[in-house]
């Protein structure tokens, strides 16, 4: 077998490769490093509330609430 025969197998092997070594990334946040943290999920209302508690709001202008996923 030539090289471009085994080319499709190949990238199939480095493909899977590829997808076995990847992971989901899940963020670690330091709370004392956390300046605000605004979630958009009140689904109504022009106040983007900050969800860190540092009280840091946010004025919502020019946008429509639409339905989630």
């Amino acid at each position: 077998m030539t090289i471009v025969q085994k080319l499709p197998t190949m990238m199939l092997i480095v493909l899977i490769g590829l997808l076995c070594s990847t992971s989901i990334c899940i963020a670690n946040v330091l709370e004392d490093a956390l300046v605000g943290a605004w979630l958009f999920d009140m689904n109504q209302g022009n106040i983007a509330e900050d969800a860190s508690g540092n009280g840091h709001e946010g004025d919502i202008k020019g946008a429509k609430w639409v339905q989630g996923k």
